[in-house]
């Protein structure tokens, strides 16, 4: 990666974060989150703190421990990863939110509730696996893990238009 590269990745990259810090009413952190006291890219005081990502290309690999890391800076915020994905000139095509269900204001109805336990106990795993759940118009993560006393370890995440996140979050400070 040469220097121009690399200063052309931070420059997305604050871009996104600015976007983000104006889209929550909220601020980007100094540094990106990078000095202590003052985790996560961008933060609403009491609210949430996010974590930015972007990429160029036509897939993310998303990993359990880069939503790990948001949830254990955010302490009370909700937490949030938004990820993007630009252009060859990286103009925004695709946002996202990611975030635990945990932090989700609004309540699962009985049958999405019983939809989501009867996956969850009908779910087989042979190893450590990820599944996307379709559920009207909502997308769950599932990352399940194989404990060591042979049960099965559910996480559950939301996976939603960024736009859509926001208007969550409307809704919920209401």
């Amino acid at each position: 990666m040469d220097a121009r590269t690399s200063k052309r990745q931070k420059r997305v990259s604050r871009k996104q974060e600015e976007r983000m810090a104006e889209d929550l009413g909220g601020r980007a952190q100094p540094a990106s989150g990078a000095l202590p006291g003052a985790k996560g890219d961008v933060r609403k005081f009491g609210m949430v703190r996010a974590e930015a990502k972007y990429t160029a290309k036509s897939s993310y690999i998303l990993k359990l421990s880069d939503l790990d890391k948001i949830i254990g800076e955010a302490g009370l915020d909700n937490a949030v990863l938004q990820l993007c994905f630009v252009d060859r000139a990286n103009r925004p095509v695709a946002e996202f939110a990611i975030y635990p269900m945990a932090d989700t204001k609004t309540q699962l109805t009985f049958q999405q509730a019983a939809d989501l336990q009867t996956f969850s106990a009908r779910t087989t795993i042979d190893r450590d696996r990820t599944i996307l759940k379709l559920m009207k118009k909502n997308i769950y993560i599932v990352f399940s893990k194989r404990q060591i006393d042979g049960s099965t370890h559910h996480r559950w995440f939301c996976l939603h238009y960024w736009k859509d996140y926001l208007k969550t979050l409307e809704g919920a400070n209401a």
